[in-house]
């Protein structure tokens, strides 16, 4: 069986590869080859320099559109570019039995394929980009554009899954649907253990974007006045703001800008406690991750960190408002339930998380939407 893998719109191998996360992302398809061997075809918004990038043992086909058309420094160019490209490179996807699309954003792509070649479209997706869009505060015409990009791309799939129980619910009360809706949750790498009494506990660590979303202003007020510091993977926009709003809490904040996934692995099981503030989250894979790794994760109480979470079982909740994070922080660095709670969240993200089940899933929801076409 031959699956044509349409990126998501802007992203591409290089994409991939420059922020750290090529050998996660392709490791599904690696595991799907080497066990059922299907052929893949990547469809990605690079140019020749994707050529380049070292898949390691996949054997996989690229196309990156801007080595078959001219990239404009314009966006909205490239995005009227990308209509028509379907079009222009019909022949090279003659032999396709399926595709799927990697989150919302290019689907039209995607669709057009659907049509032109007549096989079926699995839309895999992480988050709710419109419910992001309107919890960013978005203009009203982007939010506008996402619903009905959305609602579009769930008409025409044959399958679109999304990552969490919220987002299923979400959906299926904004959006026309059909029986196509399911849920397929990310799923984390496996991550060596190490013994948890040795790991840090002077230091918390938080891993996102610098950004309104992630919420570390709150965190470094309701985290002033502990003996710790906090280390924070990422960057963003309000750098330069949470690095002074640090030193005027006197706390100590690390940050140690971005980071691949493959070194970030080995970083979770140095730590005993990972935090996360945000306000809103899709299925969060860096909770995933450090759970996987048996780090205690302390997160805030939103819906889609609830799902993960059964409170002081494997990981603790607390609520968005003044004090919360401080009382339950105060709490825990004085259990002695915190190595039972690591295991649990092990345990956890292994039965539910692990690349191994996300793969079987895959292979049916291949196998299931081929055989339906064919039956028809």
């Amino acid at each position: 069986m031959k699956i044509l893998v349409t990126f998501t719109y802007g992203y591409s191998l290089k994409t991939w590869e420059d922020s750290g996360t090529l050998e996660r992302e392709i490791s599904i398809y690696k595991m799907l080859q080497k066990r059922y061997g299907y052929e893949f075809i990547f469809l990605t918004y690079g140019d020749s320099s994707d050529l380049k990038c070292n898949l390691k043992n996949l054997k996989v086909d690229i196309i990156p559109i801007y080595d078959h058309i001219k990239y404009s420094k314009y966006k909205i160019i490239n995005i009227i570019k990308s209509f028509f490209f379907p079009f222009l490179n019909r022949k090279n996807f003659q032999d396709i039995d399926l595709i799927k699309q990697n989150q919302l954003l290019g689907s039209w792509v995607a669709i057009i394929y659907k049509f032109l070649l007549k096989v079926p479209l699995f839309t895999r997706t992480g988050y709710d980009m419109y419910v992001f869009s309107e919890k960013e505060n978005k203009s009203p015409l982007i939010r506008n554009l996402y619903l009905q990009l959305t609602k579009i791309t769930i008409r025409l799939s044959d399958s679109y899954s999304v990552s969490n129980n919220t987002d299923f619910e979400t959906s299926k009360n904004n959006y026309p649907t059909k029986e196509n809706l399911v849920i397929r949750p990310n799923w984390v790498l496996p991550i060596e253990k190490t013994d948890f009494k040795n790991r840090k506990l002077s230091k918390v660590l938080c891993v996102g974007r610098l950004e309104y979303q992630k919420n570390f202003s709150y965190l470094i007020r309701e985290l002033r006045g502990f003996d710790i510091e906090v280390d924070i993977v990422g960057k963003g926009r309000d750098f330069n703001k949470l690095k002074r709003f640090s030193q005027e809490n006197n706390i100590k904040v690390n940050f140690l800008g971005n980071m691949s996934n493959q070194n970030l692995l080995k970083l979770y099981p140095k730590y005993q406690i990972f935090i996360s503030t945000s306000l809103f989250e899709g299925h969060p894979k860096t909770v995933l991750e450090a759970m996987s790794a048996g780090c205690v994760v302390v997160l805030s109480k939103i819906p889609n960190h609830e799902e993960l979470i059964n409170d002081q079982a494997n990981g603790f909740l607390f609520e968005l408002k003044d004090n919360s994070l401080s009382k339950t922080f105060s709490n825990i660095i004085k259990s002695t339930k915190l190595e039972v709670i690591s295991n649990n969240a092990i345990k956890t993200t292994k039965e539910n998380f692990g690349l191994n089940k996300a793969v079987e899933q895959e292979h049916l929801d291949y196998q299931e939407l081929v055989n339906y076409k064919e039956s028809r």
